[in-house]
C-alpha cells in the first residue's frame, strides 16, 4: 500500500476543489492515481482501468466504496487502509468517521471526504440546473446509460435520468475483486 504524505492528500484536495495547482502539483511529483482517482469516482471507466491496471488497488476500493460496495469497504479494512474507509464512510453521510479521522490525526482525509462530497452534488446539480436540463434534453438516452450508480445515503439523489439496470460500482466490480485477491 503506497504512503500518501499529507501534503500530497492536501494537493489532491485542491485538484478535487478545482484549483490547478494542485493538478500539477500531483502530476510533476507522480501522483497521478490520485487524478484518476477522482475521474473514477466521477464514472470515468478509463481512469478506473487505470487505477486497477497500475495496482492502486486501495483507490480503487476506495472509489467502490463512495458508491457503497460493502466489499470494497471490507477490502480497505482487511488492508487496513482505515483513513480511506473512514473518508469513505464520512462521504457518505458517517459523522462518526470523521470524529475517527479527526481524532487519528487525519484531519486532511477530513477535508478530502468533504471536497469529494462536495463535487459529487456539484456534479449531480449540473445535470439538473437549466442549462444542464436543456443540453440533457438532447442527449437523454446518453444520461440514462451514464447514470446508473446507487447509493442508498442519497448522493444522487439530485439524479434526473435513472438506469433500468442500476447498480453499486463499476461494470468491472467482480473482476477488479478478484484482481486484488489474486
Amino acid at each position: 500500500m503506497k504512503h500518501y504524505s499529507n501534503y500530497a492528500i492536501d494537493q489532491f484536495t485542491r485538484h478535487v476543489l478545482h484549483d490547478t495547482s494542485g493538478y500539477n502539483w500531483l502530476m510533476n511529483n507522480g501522483y497521478k492515481e490520485l487524478i484518476a482517482c477522482i475521474d473514477a469516482i466521477r464514472d470515468d471507466k478509463k481512469a478506473f482501468s487505470f487505477l486497477m491496471e497500475n495496482k492502486h488497488y486501495i483507490l480503487a476500493a476506495f472509489v467502490n466504496a463512495i458508491w457503497d460496495d460493502q466489499k470494497a469497504f471490507k477490502f480497505l479494512m482487511d488492508a487496513k487502509a482505515f483513513e480511506w474507509a473512514a473518508s469513505a464512510n464520512l462521504i457518505n453521510g458517517d459523522d462518526k468517521a470523521e470524529e475517527f479521522l479527526n481524532k487519528s490525526g487525519f484531519k486532511h482525509y477530513v477535508l478530502l471526504a468533504h471536497a469529494i462530497q462536495s463535487r459529487i452534488h456539484d456534479d449531480g446539480d449540473r445535470n439538473i440546473g437549466p442549462l444542464g436540463t436543456f443540453k440533457n434534453i438532447f442527449n437523454i438516452y446518453k444520461m440514462e446509460n451514464l447514470c446508473y450508480f446507487v447509493c442508498s445515503r442519497g448522493l444522487l439523489k439530485s439524479c434526473t435520468f435513472h438506469s433500468s439496470t442500476p447498480k453499486s460500482s463499476c461494470n468491472t466490480d467482480y473482476s477488479y475483486l478478484n484482481n486484488m485477491i489474486i
